[in-house]
């Protein structure tokens, strides 16, 4: 805390307004962020709107939305399915909320190739694109474009009386493989 308290104070933003938006699902989380940012010094307010209007706002540019939560839930299991509609230019469309999914607004261009290469590489050297992947996270992380709050946990409780468990991380336990004694 002292650390971000100096990193706020040698940025002369101490007091400004901050709102941080959400909708009716995620108004305790919104309300946290605000308590978290008046205790770094900020003067933040929650603004709380229904589900469309809340994404309306947060994803068209014009709105000049400064916070709120967002979630993402894979498509399938690849960086590949977080990374590129949250973080890539093509994925951020100025003053168009419909066709926007970048929430951050972040665009950079070079890292956009990087993206493109590790897509590549998936289909031929998954390691390899597993490592570019890794870099790419590494920059947007080092760019500040988000910050991240939660990230989902699978858990399974089983019966010594099941066999055969196994786990797809896709799609979660494979009901069919199981067998029960």
């Amino acid at each position: 805390v002292g650390r971000a308290l100096r990193l706020v104070a040698s940025s002369g933003t101490k007091g400004m307004r901050v709102t941080v938006w959400s909708d009716e699902d995620r108004k305790s989380l919104a309300a946290y962020f605000g308590s978290v940012l008046r205790g770094l010094g900020y003067r933040a307010n929650v603004r709380v709107r229904e589900q469309r209007a809340y994404y309306d706002t947060i994803s068209n540019s014009r709105r000049r939305a400064q916070t709120g939560p967002n979630g993402w839930i894979r498509d399938y299991t690849s960086a590949a399915t977080f990374i590129k509609p949250l973080f890539s230019c093509s994925s951020f469309v100025p003053g168009d909320a419909a066709l926007t999914s970048n929430v951050s607004q972040f665009c950079d261009r070079a890292l956009d190739r990087r993206m493109a290469r590790a897509g590549e590489l998936q289909a031929t050297d998954p390691a390899r694109a597993g490592d570019e992947w890794a870099r790419v996270d590494r920059a947007i992380v080092d760019a500040a474009a988000a910050v991240p709050y939660a990230n989902g946990l699978d858990v399974t409780l089983l019966s010594k009386r099941v066999g055969n468990y196994q786990f797809n991380p896709e799609w979660g336990v494979l009901l069919d493989q199981l067998w029960v004694r």
